[in-house]
């Protein structure tokens, strides 16, 4: 899919990064523009803790040419986060500096807007270390739980989401509980009697809701995300389509100008929530993560690839 400056993920990146996500390596990827492409440049696996391994990000950086900086923050189990790095130096030519600005939002879709929980913009040296990104980023370690209340910090040390009998773990994961009317449009779904079932978050009570469920599939699905205000408010949606109405797409949509806590409390329930319906005995064929409505179709939700129609 090609965006806003037409670059496009190579396929040996593209590649990269999914083994990113699902392994313990690499500690940190330098991305950069060659031609009409991203490209994975270099990767550094790491060997101490993040603070230290941070020092190698400023001999990733070069003087004249900007890149991005993908690096793997500490945790002990997947899902991970990462730290998005935007180098950007002062004396790089006008053209790159805008080609790079305009592709940012590219290189966070291809990788998954929720992996990555903290960004930086550097163009000097001093300001691409980790002292730096202890200071300024925008959703660190220390933040996400002071925007934690009590209970929900409470929740993060034992990560299990109630689904009704089975309890399955989720490092990383806040323990929100399914309402009933929620397990049941998912048993629905499970059984082949619904097409969709959109949930969300109610913080008061702590804990996954239902929002809507129906036989309507994405154009349903689009609709009311315009209703509920999809540029405020994240959802999270398991979609019956493809071949024979066989599979299940599940998409957290989690749009750009949602209040950070909101980002944060629907980011680390979302595994969570995937889980619930697959620990109900329900199959997931493909997990989407959005943040414009506009990239909610039948073809991004049932490839046809995958032997789905609409």
């Amino acid at each position: 899919m090609t965006h806003a400056s037409g670059i496009v993920s190579d396929r040996e990146l593209v590649d990269a990064l999914g083994k990113a996500k699902e392994g313990r390596t690499p500690r940190a990827m330098r991305v950069q523009i060659e031609g009409d492409k991203l490209v994975l440049a270099e990767s550094f696996d790491g060997s101490a803790e993040a603070r230290d391994d941070f020092d190698h990000v400023g001999k990733m950086l070069q003087d004249d040419c900007p890149s991005y900086i993908l690096f793997r923050l500490d945790g002990k189990q997947p899902p991970e986060e990462w730290l998005l790095l935007a180098w950007v130096p002062e004396n790089a030519k006008v053209r790159l500096k805008m080609l790079y600005a305009s592709t940012r939002d590219a290189l966070k879709k291809e990788f998954g807007y929720s992996s990555i929980v903290c960004e930086m913009h550097a163009s000097d040296l001093t300001e691409a270390t980790w002292q730096e990104y202890e200071r300024t980023s925008f959703v660190s370690e220390a933040e996400r739980l002071t925007l934690m209340s009590q209970s929900e910090r409470d929740r993060l040390k034992g990560t299990h989401l109630e689904t009704g009998g089975v309890k399955t773990a989720y490092i990383h994961s806040v323990q929100f509980p399914l309402s009933e009317q929620a397990k049941e449009a998912l048993k629905a779904l499970s059984a082949g009697e619904q097409s969709l079932v959109l949930l969300s978050i109610d913080a008061k009570t702590e804990s996954v809701e239902l929002s809507h469920s129906g036989q309507g599939g994405v154009p349903e699905y689009r609709a009311l995300l315009a209703a509920v205000g999809s540029e405020l408010s994240p959802r999270y949606c398991f979609l019956r389509g493809g071949a024979d109405a066989a599979e299940v797409t599940f998409v957290f949509s989690c749009p750009e100008g949602a209040p950070v806590r909101t980002k944060m409390l629907y980011s680390t329930a979302k595994s969570a929530v995937a889980g619930a319906y697959e620990g109900m005995g329900g199959q997931v064929a493909r997990k989407l993560e959005v943040r414009d409505m506009e990239d909610i179709t039948v073809e991004e939700c049932f490839p046809p690839s995958a032997g789905g129609g609409a």
